[in-house]
């Protein structure tokens, strides 16, 4: 590999239309190789299933129309 894109842009309309979002595009085969020794460590050792706890309180669309807040952890991330 000898080009990589290393960025922290979302690519949701609101990152790529409003926010003011950046990333750097090299085309060289160190860099590249760099980022993607750090990617293939962390795929390596990612967590490949959920956890059992996951589910059981996990917020619905109902009590967001409520408002406040919903206490959370980056274990218990669910889209809505």
């Amino acid at each position: 590999m000898e080009t990589v894109l290393v960025s922290s842009q979302n690519w949701s309309n609101a990152a790529v239309l409003k926010n003011r979002e950046a990333g750097l595009l090299f085309e060289h085969k160190g860099v590249a190789s760099y980022f993607t020794d750090i990617f293939d460590v962390d795929w390596s050792t990612a967590q490949q299933t959920l956890p059992a706890s996951i589910g059981s309180n996990l917020p619905f669309p109902e009590s967001l129309k409520r408002g406040g807040f919903i206490e959370g952890s980056p274990a218990d991330y669910h889209q809505l």
